[in-house]
């Protein structure tokens, strides 16, 4: 069975722009060099969000980087980037209470001390996507995955229960995210988040 947050989500987060087609927000948009290299978790926030509230403009890219700016008031990443799941679920939830909205932020974290099967994974992203949330992934290793880069937050919109495959958005690219291949090697401190009403 294949999970998906829904047609009018995916249409949320597509964007047609000087020929190009972009899959949500994307980090490179930041104007500054240094939330270019470290904006992905806010990036993955201003996208999980645009799906999870119908009062978020996500129209054009002025209006997602507009989006993107505001998380990262929220979710501040360091020099190393929102490296962590619970500074994820921190920063989000303050944001929800600061603008009132009825949200919370639900979250999987890999640790060595209480690692997650993949099954329990596979569990968790089929949750969010019967809820029509898209989730957010925090990757530290890429783990034999070509396109999935390490260090980096994505954004999963689908789930082939049969391939055990998920169906990533990372700005400009969309790809497909073996869970069987990405468990091959150590996971700690990666994982996932998802916005819930």
């Amino acid at each position: 069975m294949v999970y998906s947050i829904s047609e009018k989500n995916i249409g949320k987060l597509l964007l047609d722009s000087n020929g190009k087609t972009f899959y949500g927000a994307c980090q490179e948009w930041y104007p500054t060099r240094f939330r270019r290299m470290t904006g992905c978790g806010p990036t993955a926030a201003a996208n999980l969000l645009a799906c999870a509230s119908e009062n978020v403009p996500f129209g054009t890219a002025e209006a997602r980087v507009a989006v993107m700016q505001t998380m990262w008031n929220y979710l501040t990443p360091g020099v190393r980037g929102l490296h962590r799941v619970r500074k994820f679920k921190k920063g989000s939830d303050a944001f929800f209470k600061a603008k009132k909205l009825s949200l919370s932020c639900r979250c999987a974290e890999f640790a060595a001390d209480s690692p997650l099967t993949i099954g329990q994974t596979a569990d968790f992203i089929k949750e969010a996507l019967s809820l029509d949330a898209p989730l957010a992934f925090l990757n530290l290793l890429n783990n034999s995955v070509k396109d999935l880069e390490r260090w980096h937050w994505v954004t999963i919109v689908s789930f082939d229960d049969a391939e055990m495959t998920a169906t990533v958005f990372d700005g400009d690219k969309k790809f497909l995210l073996p869970l069987p291949l990405w468990f091959e090697k150590p996971r700690d401190r990666c994982g996932l988040a998802y916005y819930a009403k």
